[in-house]
Order: structure tokens, then sequence, then C-alpha cells
């Protein structure tokens, strides 16, 4: 199955982070014994562009922000399950396939058994950019057997991103023509 996006509880590079500074340990003390008994500016430059190189390697994959941000949100809705979420789309009559996708794909980016929400933002609260949800639209097409033609034209396309807009718009979306979808 592919992925659309960074899972969070994955460390997107592991070992190579660990890796990564200890290089950039065993470079910088190799360029201050150089320093130190041959001072020059070259080696100040080259020492401080190492040491920028590395950081942005190492730095983590989300902003502490979003990463705080939903850990309070998880805090806050123990006691919530999937009935309550699907309980908000009852009155629509939503399909039960576009609900349990949006979810899957969801959860797989969310931490484990996080609760989510009809209203929660795809980009404020959970720190996804357009391309993610551009993305996961087409990931979702797939799954659910939506087409994205003329997605344009739906009622829920240029509607704030939140989670019942998606699932509104991909309930508004017609069947596709192949029936390629899981």
């Amino acid at each position: 199955m592919p992925r659309f996006l960074k899972n969070y509880n994955d460390d997107p590079y592991g070992k190579q982070r660990w890796l990564a500074w200890g290089i950039a340990v065993f470079l910088l003390l190799a360029l201050f014994q150089n320093i130190w008994q041959n001072p020059s500016w070259p080696y100040i430059l080259f020492g401080g562009f190492i040491a920028f190189l590395f950081y942005s390697i190492a730095r983590p994959p989300f902003s502490q922000d979003t990463e705080q941000r939903i850990q309070k949100m998880q805090e806050t809705r123990v006691t919530e399950s999937y009935c309550q979420f699907s309980s908000e789309f009852r009155s629509q009559a939503v399909d039960g396939v576009i609900l349990k996708a949006v979810l899957a794909q969801l959860a797989e980016y969310l931490p484990a058994n996080f609760p989510i929400r009809s209203e929660d933002d795809l980009v404020k609260d959970y720190g996804l950019t357009k391309k993610n949800i551009r993305e996961l639209k087409l990931y979702l097409s797939d799954i659910t057997g939506r087409s994205l033609l003329g997605e344009n034209d739906n009622l829920y396309y240029n509607k704030a991103p939140t989670v019942y807009n998606l699932i509104l718009f991909f309930d508004h979306q017609p069947f596709s023509l192949s029936k390629t979808y899981h």
C-alpha cells in the first residue's frame, strides 16, 4: 500500500540520524584540531557548513507545535470511539467505504488509537500541506472507487480542509468507470 504521508510514529531517518551525528562530530573534532594548529577562515566556514548540513538532516519531521497539538487533542479525546465519529454522518447517509477509507488513511499518519473528529482541520490540526491532501485524494479515489473527474464542480471542492468536508467531497463524487478499487 503506497504511503501518501510520513507516518507520525516513523522516524524518517532512523539509524541514518545517528550516523549523521557521528560523522558530524568526527568531522567537527578533526576540523577544530586543524583550526587550532593552523587557523584560517576557510576551515571555519567549511565547519559551519558541515554543522548546518547535519543539523538539517537530523531535524525532527514535525514541528513541535504540531506534535504538541496532536498530543493535547489525544489527551482530551480519551473516551471517544469510531461509533461516535460515524454517528455524525448518519443523517447524510454517507457511503461506509468512504468513511472507513478516510479514517484508515488518517490513522496511518496519526499516533496509534488517535480519535479523529469530523471538525478536525487537516492543515491546522494535523499539519498536512496542500500537496499531502492532493495525494490523499488521489489515493482515496483508488480505494473508494470514486472518480476525481469534475472535482471542481463538487460542492465540497474548495471548502475548508476538514475531515468532514473530505468525506462529503468523496461522497458527492461519481463512481469511477474502472472497477479497480478494493
